[in-house]
This record gives structure tokens, C-alpha cells and sequence, in this order.
């Protein structure tokens, strides 16, 4: 069942090229992974079970990428004086 466009699909392995039996698939909407994570978390694959869940550490990565990236409500002083209160004494 295809449930939505991927945007990748990266199979994990060992420094020997073996197949480590996980692998991360992006998807190109959030919803498309929760349905995919509703259609094939617990699901029988070659008789075993299979875990598909987030992949919390990029989520984390992307939301401080983003929030990196958010205005902070502050200006930069540079110069002589920077940091100062009240300019240069």
C-alpha cells in the first residue's frame, strides 16, 4: 500500500555494507508518516514484528534548527562599548 511521497528512504548499515535491520523513511508531510505509522507498526514482515515509530532525535534536530533560526527580540552591538551599558565611558 503506498501511502504517500516519499522523500527519502536510507536503509542502515554496518562499516561492512551488511544490512542492520532498520532503516529511516522521510516522508514529504507529517501526515503521510502518521498514516504509515498507522498501516505498518506491529505489521508481520518475512515473520517479523516491525517498529515504526518518529524518529525523535530529527524532530528534536529540527526544531532547534528552527528555533535557531527564530528571531530573538535582541540587537547585536558591535564595536567599542559593546556590552556596555550605556555606550563607551
Amino acid at each position: 500500500m503506498k501511502i504517500g511521497k516519499l522523500k527519502e528512504c536510507r536503509f542502515d548499515r554496518n562499516e561492512f555494507g551488511q544490512f542492520l535491520g532498520s532503516a529511516t523513511v522521510v516522508f514529504d508531510t507529517p501526515t503521510d508518516a502518521d498514516k504509515a505509522i498507522d498501516e505498518y507498526h506491529r505489521a508481520l514482515l518475512d515473520n517479523k514484528v516491525l517498529t515504526v515509530e518518529h524518529d525523535l532525535a530529527s524532530i528534536v534536530n529540527v526544531a532547534k534548527f528552527k528555533k535557531a533560526l527564530e528571531p530573538k527580540g535582541k540587537t547585536l552591538r558591535l564595536g567599542p562599548g559593546a556590552g556596555r551599558r550605556g555606550g563607551r565611558q
